[in-house]
């Protein structure tokens, strides 16, 4: 960006490295989120996370502890969001939800096009290809979107905007149409890139709030049979059931990360609990 306006580069002339710029008496990091090194050494007045559901969220957490220099640090987050109760939607939930409402010319009611709470399908005729009020099924055009405004729709502690394609003017009703029937695009990439919204639609996404309503308060015995669930990757997760439910998780350190000896291996942590339970077996992804 810096190189293609020439006006940024002499913002940054006095110090203008891959990592660090400086400009006039500032300092922008530019800084990874998968090391947590990364998250060390530097003071922050303004943490600005870019494509929040594409990183490690224990490395955010972490980013928090820089803006202790002042009371007034500042967070900000952006992203497409992935899945519910991950990544960005964490924050968009605490926030006063923001949407864009537009002005029926017909009907005069202020509409969302697309929301967690309204359909994109009710602000679409399928069979002109065209935008419409979704409560008098008037005709919106081009300008009724671009002249839309940002209203909170409810109280939080963060200033939150949804942001999908339909408030683009510019993107027909008829290309949405074409987006959603793409046969080379699943279900989530329309929900995730084109409405802007979480995926909630195939039995293995699962929402936090389906997680919390399971939550039990007793305590689980662990006399009968334990299976552990072992997911391998970068990092490793587990988690522990038997016929009373889930009772444990865990998420393994990476080799080589911060905290590991040279001698490091996941695999060790997974015989620790089968050893534990002499009757367990694991089940492996």
């Amino acid at each position: 960006i810096i190189a293609q306006n020439p006006i940024l580069g002499t913002w940054t002339k006095d110090h203008d490295a891959v990592e660090q710029k400086s400009v006039g008496k500032n300092i922008i990091y530019n800084r990874g989120t998968f090391s947590n090194k990364k998250a060390m050494m530097v003071a922050s007045n303004l943490n600005v996370h870019d494509e929040v559901d594409a990183s490690d969220p224990e490395v955010i957490t972490q980013y928090e502890n820089r803006l202790e220099a002042r009371a007034d640090g500042k967070r900000w987050y952006f992203s497409h969001p992935s899945l519910s109760g991950f990544g960005v939607d964490v924050y968009w939930q605490q926030s006063d939800k923001k949407e864009w409402f537009v002005t029926c010319p017909h009907c005069t009611k202020e509409v969302i096009l697309a929301s967690e709470e309204y359909s994109w399908k009710d602000s679409i005729d399928f069979d002109k290809e065209l935008y419409v009020c979704r409560l008098c099924k008037g005709e919106l055009s081009e300008d009724d979107i671009r002249y839309g405004q940002w209203k909170p729709t409810t109280e939080g502690i963060f200033s939150g905007y949804h942001i999908s394609q339909l408030m683009c003017p510019w993107i027909t009703a008829k290309r949405i149409i074409e987006k959603k029937n793409d046969p080379l695009k699943d279900e989530q990439f329309f929900y995730n890139y084109v409405l802007g919204l979480p995926y909630v639609g195939s039995e293995n996404k699962i929402s936090s709030e389906v997680v919390l309503k399971n939550i039990s308060k007793e305590i689980n015995t662990q006399t009968s049979r334990v299976i552990i669930g072992v997911d391998t990757g970068l990092p490793w997760y587990l988690t522990c059931m038997n016929s009373e439910g889930v009772f444990y998780h865990e998420r393994l350190k990476k080799v080589g990360e911060e905290g590991t000896s040279k001698d490091y291996d996941p695999k060790n942590r997974v015989r620790e609990l089968l050893l534990r339970w002499p009757q367990s077996i694991v089940i492996g992804d």
